[in-house]
């Protein structure tokens, strides 16, 4: 309290630094460390050191939610972008997070960062796939993983996952949107006129009146001078 009176902050955190040393258990070591945190944050002015020490409080209870979000605004704000990453990649590494509902969490955030904001396609590309092993209905990993195969220009890829996500999808106004884009794909990019008609045929199926499927089913069938199914069309 005195260190507080008198605005000594730093000695305030050397003292509380003490205290966490001294400290066995890891809920009353991280109280201390969110006192230490704050004291940065909201009296130093010293986001970059808040956000190392709400790192450390990572480390003891990675699946609290209001550490994650202190640790994802103040690297946004310092521009610390890397080490958020080694932070979320350092519980996955190290197994902190058993139940894979808590570590989806840490890994979505992770795989979205690497993709979107730090151009590391290969690392959002294992981290999704790692997910897919383990819960192959994860839509975001789905999502995610356009960013790598689109910048690899992985297309045999792209058409896999896309052909799964369509498989999974329930929604059909999404099945049928997801469905044109992929015969649009293996029309176009990978030259597979035969794949881009069964696709057409598919969206055909879940529903006649798909917007564009019917005119392109028929421009394809004519354009492979498939006369039989043409007949039948």
């Amino acid at each position: 309290p005195i260190y507080k009176s008198h605005n000594d902050w730093n000695k305030l955190i050397h003292s509380l630094e003490v205290r966490c040393g001294l400290e066995e258990d890891e809920f009353s070591k991280a109280q201390i460390l969110n006192d230490i945190a704050t004291t940065y944050e909201d009296n130093l002015n010293d986001p970059s050191k808040a956000l190392e020490t709400y790192g450390r409080m990572l480390m003891l209870q990675p699946t609290e939610a209001n550490i994650q979000q202190k640790i994802e605004s103040l690297a946004a704000q310092t521009g610390e972008l890397q080490v958020w990453a080694d932070l979320y990649n350092k519980v996955i590494e190290d197994n902190l997070i058993e139940d894979y509902q808590d570590k989806r969490v840490i890994m979505i955030s992770l795989a979205k960062l690497v993709a979107e904001r730090l151009g590391d396609h290969d690392k959002a590309r294992g981290l999704c796939e790692k997910m897919l092993e383990e819960a192959p209905e994860e839509m975001e990993a789905y999502d995610i993983l356009e960013w790598p195969y689109a910048e690899k220009h992985d297309y045999d890829d792209m058409l896999k996952l896309w052909t799964k996500k369509a498989d999974i999808l329930q929604d059909q106004d999404e099945k049928i949107a997801l469905l044109l884009r992929l015969a649009t794909l293996q029309e176009e990019i990978a030259h597979d006129e035969a794949g881009a008609c069964a696709t057409y045929q598919q969206i055909l199926e879940i529903d006649q009146n798909a917007a564009g499927a019917a005119p392109s089913l028929e421009r394809l069938l004519c354009k492979t001078a498939n006369y039989e199914a043409l007949a039948n069309f």
